[in-house]
């Protein structure tokens, strides 16, 4: 159409019934109209085709979206996981191989827990409580296995609850070190410089505590005195042994 308009006006032109400027501006026009015809061509084409991607995706989309669903899915459940072997780590339970009693409880809720270190010790419930008592080595010389031992415990005074006897079972061979005491807890700070110390264990002639109405099971970890009671001499004997001594010196 636009090229029969041209060729109409280039006779009309040649004739003579148009100017040069008219048919000039006749091609211009035409010229315009076939870019614009062109340019329409293209974006038609651009449609065409963003019109196929659009059904291609509207056909792909349940599958897609399936596809995700099960993404997010496997995700959560990789998350729930996490948090399952999170919690685990966060809280051990340990079962004590057997009953009894938890005490020398060295941690409280929320405290640090340190490897090296025992958290509490466990008495068993048929066990039997014996007294540990650590005697410098100017003290442990005289000492025997069978003495006689009065105890004071500390959480019992002893006005009110009396001694306690026992008898000396074992008496180590080798000194501990003060330090090593020390990190016991068994030896107060100054006592230090009397160590190294001898470890004597003392048979309990009770497991109990009777007084004031009171019976009460002893515990482990309780802290006391003792003195150790030796030879038994007359106390005329005790007088004169001093001068026996000077005696045996001359």
């Amino acid at each position: 159409m636009t090229k029969g308009l041209a060729e109409r006006y280039a006779n009309l032109q040649r004739q003579d019934y148009v100017s040069r400027d008219q048919l000039q501006e006749k091609q211009d026009a035409v010229l315009d109209m076939r870019l614009r015809g062109e340019e329409l061509n293209r974006s038609l084409l651009t449609v065409r085709a963003e019109s196929t991607r659009l059904r291609a995706e509207l056909v792909e989309l349940p599958f897609n979206q399936s596809k995700q669903l099960a993404d997010l899915r496997r995700r959560l459940a990789e998350n729930q996981d996490r948090l399952i072997e999170s919690e685990t780590k966060r809280e051990i339970f340990i079962t004590s191989p057997t009953l009894g009693e938890a005490t020398a409880i060295a941690v409280s809720n929320g405290s640090r827990v340190d490897s090296t270190r025992p958290l509490l010790s466990i008495v068993p419930a048929d066990a039997k409580l014996h007294a540990e008592l650590y005697l410098p080595s100017r003290s442990v010389g005289f000492v025997r296995t069978g003495d006689t031992v009065m105890l004071r415990y500390q959480a019992y005074p002893y006005q009110r609850f009396g001694l306690q006897p026992g008898r000396v079972s074992s008496i180590s061979r080798t000194a501990l070190p003060a330090d090593e005491v020390m990190t016991l807890g068994n030896v107060s700070e100054p006592m230090r410089e009397q160590g190294p110390f001898y470890r004597v264990t003392v048979a309990l002639a009770s497991q109990t505590i009777d007084g004031q109405g009171m019976h009460e099971r002893l515990r482990s970890g309780m802290q006391l005195d003792a003195d150790i009671m030796q030879e038994r001499l007359p106390l005329y004997e005790w007088m004169l042994e001093p001068l026996r001594g000077i005696g045996k010196r001359l």
